[in-house]
């Protein structure tokens, strides 16, 4: 079963010259060699393909290294990576990360699945230089019996200010963590556990929504309200005449 996962950019303006230049996949959910991860002519949709985003309970193979830790849990990642070429003359100004998620969840009782949404990189927007920290973006739990198909969608914005007047690539690193868990009473009494995220329907998916704008020019200075010595002078003069009095100069004379 394939599993397709599509990451839109949406830039806003993005024809200025701002591009995605690199990008990959790694982690025991999807990698490079399991996993397709192709870009659109116009630079602006990123679609991965990758075959089994799945977790289950009991483990056939138990001491799977980084995949399966026992008979009785399975965790799972997908790292998706990109980099985004910005030119001097422009910034990021905010990016908008949309989870929409379908799957199907199966679980006896004594077991609990998760599917965590997270940044693990974006670029430092401080004046001290200082690194990113993780966020958690979308946090879901299933406990004990459940039998249901997943239909999940939740949108985060990521509110930072590039400054502007330079060149420079800015890296970007998300990962998805799906991990599933079970008691040793529900092993020892059969129960089993699985969940999914599908593509079955097509809409099993993740946007990015990158608003790129202009650096505003440097050799335009705008004035504060109020400021214009003639719009002054022209409101002293009308309010003056309005009570019955002649501007001379800066005074008004009855």
């Amino acid at each position: 079963m394939k599993y397709l996962i599509t990451l839109s950019f949406f830039l806003l303006n993005f024809a200025y010259g701002s591009s995605v230049i690199g990008k990959s996949l790694s982690g025991t959910g999807c990698n490079n060699t399991n996993s397709s991860m192709t870009t659109s002519p116009d630079g602006k949709v990123i679609s991965v393909l990758f075959d089994n985003f799945s977790v289950e309970v009991p483990n056939a193979f138990p001491f799977i290294r980084g995949v399966n830790l026992g008979e009785t849990k399975t965790i799972k990642h997908c790292n998706i990576s990109f980099s985004i070429s910005v030119t001097e003359n422009e910034y990021i100004e905010s990016v908008e990360v949309i989870n929409d998620i379908r799957g199907l969840v199966f679980l006896d009782e004594g077991i609990e699945t998760t599917f965590k949404s997270e940044i693990l990189k974006k670029p430092v927007n401080d004046q001290y230089g200082r690194s990113s920290r993780k966020e958690v973006i979308t946090h879901k739990t299933w406990n004990g019996f459940t039998d249901e198909d997943i239909f999940m969608t939740e949108v985060s914005h990521l509110n930072f200010r590039q400054k502007c007047g330079r060149q420079e690539v800015l890296d970007f690193k998300f990962r998805n963590t799906l991990g599933i868990e079970m008691t040793r009473e529900a092993l020892d009494l059969g129960y089993t556990g699985y969940v999914a995220v599908d593509s079955l329907d097509n809409q099993s998916n993740v946007k990015f929504k990158v608003n790129v704008k202009r650096c505003p020019s440097r050799n335009i200075r705008y004035p504060r309200r109020g400021s214009n010595p003639q719009t002054r002078m022209d409101r002293v003069r009308m309010i003056c005449e309005r009570n019955g009095g002649r501007l001379r100069g800066t005074r008004c004379v009855f």
